[in-house]
């Protein structure tokens, strides 16, 4: 089930625009971008 939530976000919600934007807290937006990227992880040249 969750599984399922986090392909959704990623395939569908992650690609709308306004989905990370510069309104967001920082810890917000990159909660987003880890939900954007499957939970992989990333280093910090790919969070920047």
């Amino acid at each position: 089930m969750a599984a399922d939530l986090l392909t959704t976000i990623k395939d569908c919600c992650s690609k709308t625009p306004g989905f990370i934007t510069d309104k967001l807290p920082i810890l917000g937006s990159i909660f987003r971008l880890f939900l954007a990227n499957g939970n992989q992880p990333l280093d910090v040249e790919e969070l920047g």
